[in-house]
């Protein structure tokens, strides 16, 4: 059985678990139909990385394990999902108004 990123990860004992990282991205993104992404997996000095396909559609430019990607709006649901946590903690009420949170929030600084 082939190590995978995860289990490699978790261990974080030596970055040769990660001989075939490149393979593990190229198989990943086909099977999602991904059009390109970059992964990197670090511990203490040692880093592995790999890229895999496109950046963007329209322009073809390759990905590579320095590329940037647009990721329009995925921040969008980590907030909901940080939120959504916070108010379990009881640190927030869904129906607070945003007004009630801002104070000391960069955002509003000035006003």
């Amino acid at each position: 059985m082939r190590p995978t990123i995860a289990s490699a990860v978790d261990t974080f004992l030596d970055m040769a678990l990660l001989p075939d990282l490149q393979g593990l991205i190229d198989q990943a993104a086909r099977r999602h139909g991904v059009p390109g992404a970059a992964v990197a997996v670090g511990t203490g000095d040692q880093l592995a990385e790999a890229a895999t396909g496109v950046i963007n559609l329209n322009t073809g430019v390759a990905a590579t394990p320095d590329s940037l990607f647009p990721i329009s709006s995925v921040t969008k649901t980590w907030t909901a999902a940080l939120v959504l946590q916070l108010a379990h903690q009881g640190r927030l009420d869904l129906d607070d108004p945003v007004r009630l949170r801002r104070e000391g929030a960069w955002w509003a600084a000035g006003e």
